[in-house]
């Protein structure tokens, strides 16, 4: 019996030190997706994602402090890759203490534009400081051409703006930042 109780203990605590050890590997973000029709009635894909800045390896360079963040995404329809995307985040901070914010984070919004159909949608994340990953995975249907109501997108912020500031996230003059962690501060509401 008192075996038992040691390969018992034993199990529990490699068990913990594999959840420890997948959990190292993650790279921790938020991610969102919308769908809506252009004026041409084309269907157009949004992806959102926002990481914390905590969640990211900052390195110092000329001054600052950088993170670089490779985003892959690949749309399949059925077993045929339509589209395939990768490009290279570069997040520069200026203050090193920003690198561990609660409250900072990067924010990006990818655009696509799909023709009627249900598509497999396919997003990695990886910071090449850590080798931290994340991946998502989902299907998305597109809307029908005579649809009058589209995804609803939760913003946190709504003002008119002029500056250059999140420009991907501007609508006829105002800001419409999205929220991809859907928590937003008391203070802001």
């Amino acid at each position: 019996m008192r075996n038992m109780t040691k390969i018992k203990f034993v199990l529990i605590i490699l068990l913990l030190s594999l959840g420890s050890v997948i959990s190292a590997q993650t790279l921790g973000m938020y991610i969102e997706h919308h769908r809506f029709l252009d004026a041409s009635r084309q269907n157009i894909l949004l992806l959102d994602y926002q990481i914390p800045y905590r969640n990211m390896v900052f390195l110092a360079q000329k001054g600052a402090f950088f993170a670089e963040l490779l985003i892959t995404v690949n749309i399949s329809d059925q077993d045929s890759l339509i589209y395939s995307q990768t490009i290279t985040d570069n997040v520069g901070i200026s203050n090193r203490f920003d690198a561990g914010s609660a409250k900072k984070s990067y924010l990006n919004r990818l655009r696509f534009a799909l023709d009627q159909g249900i598509y497999d949608v396919e997003f990695k994340a990886l910071d090449k400081n850590s080798q931290r990953a994340f991946n998502w995975a989902f299907k998305v249907e597109t809307l029908p051409p005579e649809a009058i109501c589209s995804d609803i997108e939760l913003s946190s912020r709504v003002s008119a703006d002029s500056t250059a500031i999140l420009p991907k996230f501007r609508r006829s003059g105002m800001l419409y930042q999205s929220e991809p962690s859907i928590l937003f501060a008391k203070e802001d509401t």
